[in-house]
């Protein structure tokens, strides 16, 4: 599962297979459906590039992750095995928190671990 911060707008990775449900499947055109917080799945029209060897990246914008709580990605094709991402949509990050706190931890050169604030 991947972690990801309401409203952001990243790209997701999804692996299309052919027929003989390994080999990565190229040339297709992917409908791409959503589910928010185990609503039902709605399809959106997003973006998709693909990257090669059966492997497509989904840009996803921050209306999808606008809801905190599970988000499924479910990606298919005609030809192709379905494909589904799920992801996990939260207020704030560990690196949030840590920026909140203003504490960073930094290594010095004989390898002792200092906590400094910024």
């Amino acid at each position: 599962m991947y972690t990801i911060k309401m409203g952001s707008a990243p790209k997701k990775l999804v692996f299309m297979t052919g027929p003989d449900h390994i080999t990565g499947k190229t040339g297709l055109t992917l409908s791409v459906f959503i589910s928010k917080s185990g609503g039902p799945f709605t399809q959106v029209d997003r973006t998709v590039t693909e990257l090669g060897f059966g492997w497509y990246c989904i840009n996803l914008t921050s209306q999808d992750t606008n809801t905190v709580g599970e988000l499924v990605i479910h990606a298919s094709a005609e030809g192709a095995d379905p494909a589904d991402v799920l992801c996990e949509v939260v207020e704030h990050t560990f690196e949030d928190i840590l920026d909140q706190l203003h504490v960073y931890s930094s290594v010095d050169t004989s390898g002792d671990v200092t906590v400094v604030e910024r």
